[in-house]
């Protein structure tokens, strides 16, 4: 998701004492992260909600083509970047944006195995709490081939998680806008009631997640920021961690702890395939992080040392 791309965006208008009025989009997925991502970006001052080091953006070489190339390699270092870039050419400059979101869980969690393909997975169970509920699920009442899993972190983040029963979401990783539109048709109809909640469920077992990656955002270059100035390249590092805890650090309130393997598996929603996550927090009308995971971000399983 494109939320630090937006926060590098802006730092870049402010150093040109430019405004989004002066943005023009050389394409149409440029013209549309302007009006569905940015803009509200702005509108309601979303990087107001994120407290560093979780949303960093900034210049990665000057637009007048004058940055001295070391300084800006030191820059991207600093920043956890493992790439390099050569100067940009007069009139134009890079950005660079940096997200890293860790859930911290609120509810109580235990560690458990996730079975795919013969292949064993570390994994997380999360059981229902009739008084607390830590969970809820959610599905269509006349179709729950998709089973969206809310879960609260302890910040009140809501973290979403949604399976497909069979099949898959996408036939090959989705880029950012593909990503985007896939995940706006589920969160709208999450909250628009066409997903309501269904009680059938006990609890979830999921993948312990250790998202890290870095690219180009090949789709931003070539905007403009006013008549002279272009952006020539993006470049972009998430990390995302969703891993179980000590219970002692997420501050466990119940005695009576959860357990995979004491629930009827009828109950429990098994996530084993690739999934989507997003995460919303209060006050902000955006996802802060959404993405797509395949199994080569689910961590594998050790066994315990004795």
């Amino acid at each position: 998701m494109p939320l630090s791309i937006c926060e590098a965006l802006r730092k870049g208008t402010q150093e040109l004492k430019l405004s989004a009025n002066d943005l023009i989009p050389a394409n149409e997925l440029q013209e549309q992260f302007i009006t569905t991502q940015y803009i509200p970006y702005l509108h309601h001052r979303m990087y107001e909600y994120f407290p560093k080091p979780e949303l960093i953006g900034f210049i990665v070489d000057s637009h007048a083509g004058t940055a001295d190339y070391q300084e800006q390699t030191a820059n991207l270092k600093a920043h956890g970047f493992n790439v390099h870039v050569g100067q940009a050419p007069v009139g134009t400059f890079g950005l660079g944006a940096w997200q890293k979101i860790n859930i911290k869980w609120r509810v109580q969690v235990a560690k458990t195995t996730i079975t795919s393909a013969d292949t064993t997975y570390a994994g997380m169970y999360i059981q229902n709490h009739v008084r607390h509920k830590q969970v809820r699920f959610f599905t269509k009442p006349d179709n729950a081939m998709v089973v969206i899993v809310e879960l609260l972190a302890r910040n009140k983040d809501k973290v979403y998680l949604a399976t497909k029963r069979d099949g898959d979401f996408f036939e090959h990783n989705p880029d950012d806008i593909t990503l985007i539109n896939t995940l706006k048709q589920y969160q709208n109809e999450l909250h628009n009631g066409t997903y309501t909640t269904d009680t059938r469920y006990s609890g979830v077992k999921f993948p312990t997640i250790t998202y890290e990656e870095e690219f180009e955002v090949e789709w931003l270059g070539g905007l403009k920021i006013g008549e002279n100035c272009t952006i020539s390249h993006a470049l972009q590092k998430i990390s995302f961690t969703m891993v179980p805890l000590n219970m002692n650090d997420i501050g466990a309130q119940f005695s009576d702890g959860a357990n995979a393997a004491d629930a009827s598996p009828a109950k429990i929603v098994d996530i084993n395939k690739p999934f989507l996550v997003w995460i919303e927090r209060p006050g902000v009308p955006l996802p802060i992080f959404a993405g797509y995971m395949p199994k080569k971000y689910w961590s594998a399983y050790k066994e315990p040392v004795e």
